[in-house]
């Protein structure tokens, strides 16, 4: 590891490590508790979100959306009203190991609301808190 370095690259270099160790131990959350938590729709206002099937319905239409697309907004419809920073919206759909720019976040958010929002230059689901991030609802 060169000097200077990121802390999301030092976290991604160390779970690499534990990839490669057949003994190392890592936390993850059982299957049933995992499919428990996806079995039923998340719903908020008129937006559906079918996680099992990767569906997504906006004012009763489907919208095809792209897998990193769909994970971003299953942490904002699991969460509403909670307020997301962009790094925080990056572990979440992206991964610790994600090497790159806080704005892909932006970009990701922009195609979303442009895919959801009557009208994506005034949205009404996906706001921006200025100074903090974006939530779903105002």
């Amino acid at each position: 590891l060169v000097k200077p370095f990121g802390m999301r690259e030092l976290i991604a270099r160390c779970r690499a490590l534990l990839r490669r160790q057949p003994n190392a131990i890592v936390a993850i959350s059982s299957p049933s508790e995992t499919e428990s938590l996806r079995e039923k729709p998340f719903i908020f206002q008129d937006l559906t979100l079918y996680p099992q099937e990767c569906r997504f319905i906006v004012r009763g239409t489907e919208v095809m959306l792209s897998p990193k697309e769909f994970r971003l907004l299953e942490v904002f419809i699991r969460f509403p009203k909670r307020v997301w920073s962009r790094d925080q919206l990056l572990e979440q759909v992206w991964g610790d190991d994600f090497i790159g720019e806080s704005k892909t976040v932006d970009v990701h958010i922009r195609w979303l609301r442009e895919k959801m929002e009557l009208d994506p230059s005034n949205p009404q689901y996906l706001t921006t808190v200025r100074g903090f991030g974006y939530r779903l609802g105002k």
